[in-house]
């Protein structure tokens, strides 16, 4: 109220507004030029048929660049415009830091898109169904939107010098992003738990047996210690224990890539150990009994591997 009731403040607020109006409707035109040219080419292109994953990527590289083309001449256009006709420096900053989010909002989600390719499989780089791929594109498109305004805001508060409204709305999004995971973990908690149950076997060990069963009781509770774990870290983070809150965030990132990475190798070496020790059918028909000899023992080499990659 203080900041209002001061007319150089109202006139500010006005003069960055007109000007703020000026550059988008400025803008807005240039974009709607640039994009009336490309969109013949992106229809050419979704008519074509494409066979190989190649073909598939290079797709997929043209319509992302289509799509965030006009963004990118939206951007230095009015950069330009900005040079030629200098306004207010918060609100230049304003303006390209906005059209610059929107920018990368829009080529990040065009990317996401092409990759997943929902409402088109046969063009689908990642091998997976389309309810699953239509799922993922839902929840990156909200998570991508949310971080798009949540960043504009923050920095409309850091250019207007209000660094209690940016607190408050970094302190949003920490807590939207950790909610909107954990929303997914728990629509996901049967999948993981599918996907991390070890099977009880008969001629393994007793104590091997008990450890998976130790195992299979906690995968049911992984998610909610994910959660937890998350949780402290945005409560940190809101309190000012940023040396802790930077710390658990770091330990946790490197944490998830060594578990991908492990997971990664120990398929791939599933993989490799089936191909490079099979036998094949025919000779298998022949002689019965050659597999079992060629391969004896082998499962040693399978076993020794494994325990490396853990």
């Amino acid at each position: 109220e203080k900041y209002f009731a001061d007319q150089e403040n109202r006139n500010k607020l006005i003069s960055f507004l007109m000007n703020l109006g000026i550059a988008s409707l400025v803008g807005l035109i240039a974009w709607m030029g640039l994009r009336r040219y490309t969109r013949k080419l992106a229809e050419k292109l979704q008519a074509q048929e494409l066979f190989t994953y190649k073909k598939k990527i290079e797709s997929v590289l043209i319509d992302t660049a289509l799509k965030i083309y006009p963004w990118i001449g939206l951007y230095l256009f009015s950069y330009l415009f900005l040079l030629l006709f200098s306004i207010n420096v918060k609100a230049e900053s304003v303006i390209l830091l906005g059209l610059a989010a929107l920018t990368i909002y829009f080529a990040a989600k065009s990317l996401v898109y092409f990759l997943l390719a929902p409402e088109t499989p046969e063009k689908r780089i990642i091998p997976i169904n389309d309810e699953l791929s239509n799922y993922i594109y839902i929840w990156a498109r909200r998570i991508l939107l949310f971080s798009l305004w949540m960043y504009i805001l923050v920095m409309l508060s850091s250019n207007l010098n209000r660094a209690e409204l940016m607190k408050v709305f970094s302190a949003v999004y920490k807590v939207g992003l950790v909610l909107m995971m954990a929303i997914i973990l728990a629509q996901w908690k049967q999948n993981i738990e599918n996907v991390l149950h070890l099977k009880i076997k008969e001629d393994d060990p007793h104590w091997k047996n008990n450890l998976k069963r130790i195992f299979n009781n906690l995968r049911g509770k992984l998610y909610l210690i994910v959660i937890v774990y998350m949780g402290v870290i945005v409560v940190l983070s809101i309190l000012g224990y940023s040396r802790i809150y930077s710390y658990l965030l770091y330990t946790a990132l490197k944490s998830l890539v060594i578990i991908l990475v492990a997971a990664g190798l120990w398929f791939l070496w599933g993989f490799l150990f089936k191909r490079l020790f099979q036998v094949g059918n025919a000779i298998t028909a022949k002689f019965p009994e050659v597999e079992e000899k060629v391969n004896r023992y082998i499962v040693f080499i399978k076993k020794g591997v494994q325990a490396i990659i853990v």
